[in-house]
Protein backbone atom coordinates (compact mmCIF):
# COMPACT_ATOMS: atom_id res chain seq x y z
CA UNK A 1 0.00 0.00 0.00
CA UNK A 2 1.31 3.68 -0.21
CA UNK A 3 -0.27 6.62 0.47
CA UNK A 4 0.08 10.23 -0.44
CA UNK A 5 0.24 13.17 2.10
CA UNK A 6 -0.77 16.82 1.33
CA UNK A 7 -0.36 19.48 3.49
CA UNK A 8 3.58 19.11 4.59
CA UNK A 9 6.07 21.58 3.74
CA UNK A 10 8.52 19.88 1.11
CA UNK A 11 7.27 18.22 -1.82
CA UNK A 12 2.98 17.97 -2.37
CA UNK A 13 3.07 14.71 -2.34
CA UNK A 14 5.56 12.74 -0.28
CA UNK A 15 4.80 8.67 -1.11
CA UNK A 16 5.43 6.51 1.69
CA UNK A 17 5.23 2.52 1.85
CA UNK A 18 3.76 0.45 4.90
CA UNK A 19 4.31 -3.20 5.52
CA UNK A 20 1.16 -4.61 6.95
CA UNK A 21 0.22 -7.96 8.70
CA UNK A 22 -3.13 -8.32 7.51
CA UNK A 23 -4.48 -6.58 4.10
CA UNK A 24 -8.10 -6.92 5.86
CA UNK A 25 -7.95 -4.17 8.95
CA UNK A 26 -9.83 -1.30 10.57
CA UNK A 27 -9.27 2.12 10.08
CA UNK A 28 -7.78 2.74 13.59
CA UNK A 29 -5.79 -0.24 12.87
CA UNK A 30 -4.14 1.15 9.43
CA UNK A 31 -3.83 4.96 11.81
CA UNK A 32 -1.62 3.24 13.80
CA UNK A 33 0.62 1.87 11.15
CA UNK A 34 0.90 4.81 9.51
CA UNK A 35 1.61 6.55 13.19
CA UNK A 36 4.31 3.92 13.94
CA UNK A 37 5.91 4.15 10.36
CA UNK A 38 6.40 7.37 10.54
CA UNK A 39 7.70 8.01 14.38
CA UNK A 40 10.15 5.48 12.80
CA UNK A 41 11.14 7.07 10.39
CA UNK A 42 11.69 10.21 12.63
CA UNK A 43 13.46 8.86 14.69
CA UNK A 44 15.86 7.55 11.90
CA UNK A 45 16.23 11.44 10.46
CA UNK A 46 16.71 12.31 14.45
CA UNK A 47 19.55 9.57 14.76
CA UNK A 48 20.99 10.72 11.14
CA UNK A 49 21.61 14.09 12.38
CA UNK A 50 23.73 13.53 14.87
CA UNK A 51 26.61 12.38 12.79
CA UNK A 52 28.54 15.35 11.63
CA UNK A 53 28.43 14.91 7.83
CA UNK A 54 30.84 15.86 4.93
CA UNK A 55 28.94 17.86 2.43
CA UNK A 56 28.33 17.50 -1.65
CA UNK A 57 28.91 20.71 -3.70
CA UNK A 58 25.08 19.50 -4.74
CA UNK A 59 23.88 19.40 -0.82
CA UNK A 60 25.57 22.95 -0.04
CA UNK A 61 23.95 24.45 -3.45
CA UNK A 62 20.15 22.70 -2.34
CA UNK A 63 21.00 23.84 1.06
CA UNK A 64 21.38 27.20 0.00
CA UNK A 65 18.33 26.91 -2.08
CA UNK A 66 16.22 25.97 0.36
CA UNK A 67 17.82 28.89 3.19
CA UNK A 68 19.56 26.55 5.53
CA UNK A 69 22.41 24.38 5.22
CA UNK A 70 23.17 21.92 7.82
CA UNK A 71 25.64 18.99 8.31
CA UNK A 72 24.95 17.33 11.34
CA UNK A 73 25.91 17.33 14.74
CA UNK A 74 23.24 18.27 16.10
CA UNK A 75 21.72 15.99 19.57
CA UNK A 76 18.19 16.88 19.51
CA UNK A 77 17.12 14.13 21.48
CA UNK A 78 13.34 14.62 21.02
CA UNK A 79 11.14 11.18 22.23
CA UNK A 80 8.43 10.43 21.16
CA UNK A 81 6.00 8.26 22.75
CA UNK A 82 4.32 5.88 20.05
CA UNK A 83 0.78 5.28 21.56
CA UNK A 84 0.29 8.96 22.40
CA UNK A 85 1.04 10.04 18.88
CA UNK A 86 -1.39 6.76 18.02
CA UNK A 87 -3.94 8.33 20.76
CA UNK A 88 -3.55 11.92 18.83
CA UNK A 89 -4.25 10.54 14.98
CA UNK A 90 -7.17 8.45 16.39
CA UNK A 91 -8.74 11.74 18.41
CA UNK A 92 -7.11 14.19 14.96
CA UNK A 93 -9.41 11.33 12.85
CA UNK A 94 -12.40 11.37 14.90
CA UNK A 95 -12.29 15.49 15.33
CA UNK A 96 -12.09 16.00 11.68
CA UNK A 97 -8.65 17.31 11.23
CA UNK A 98 -8.05 15.34 8.53
CA UNK A 99 -9.77 13.11 6.00
CA UNK A 100 -8.66 9.62 4.81
CA UNK A 101 -9.55 8.19 1.43
CA UNK A 102 -8.73 4.96 0.21
CA UNK A 103 -9.43 4.90 -3.18
CA UNK A 104 -12.60 6.73 -3.98
CA UNK A 105 -13.81 5.90 -0.65
CA UNK A 106 -13.39 8.35 1.97
CA UNK A 107 -13.41 6.15 5.77
CA UNK A 108 -15.50 8.30 8.33
CA UNK A 109 -15.90 6.21 10.94
CA UNK A 110 -12.36 4.31 13.04
CA UNK A 111 -14.02 1.10 13.58
CA UNK A 112 -14.92 0.38 9.73
CA UNK A 113 -13.34 -2.43 7.72
CA UNK A 114 -10.60 -1.61 4.79
CA UNK A 115 -9.53 -3.82 2.65
CA UNK A 116 -5.78 -3.11 1.15
CA UNK A 117 -3.93 -4.46 -1.58
CA UNK A 118 -0.57 -3.59 -3.11
CA UNK A 119 -2.32 -1.22 -5.14
CA UNK A 120 -4.29 0.33 -2.99
CA UNK A 121 -3.71 3.96 -2.40
CA UNK A 122 -4.45 6.27 0.72
CA UNK A 123 -4.86 9.97 0.74
CA UNK A 124 -4.46 11.41 4.13
CA UNK A 125 -6.15 15.50 3.73
CA UNK A 126 -5.57 17.96 6.52
CA UNK A 127 -7.92 19.91 6.90
CA UNK A 128 -6.86 23.78 7.72
CA UNK A 129 -9.29 26.87 8.96
CA UNK A 130 -9.96 29.91 7.20
CA UNK A 131 -8.71 32.76 9.30
CA UNK A 132 -11.63 34.84 10.50
CA UNK A 133 -14.00 31.55 9.62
Amino acid sequence: MSTKIIGRRGPLMAPISLQLEDDTLTVRGLLASVVRGQVSSFQDRQASRSLVQILTDRQIVEGLEGGRIVSGGQDLDQQVDVDEAIRAAHLAFEDGLFYLFLGDTQMTRLDESVELGESTEALFLRLVPLVGG
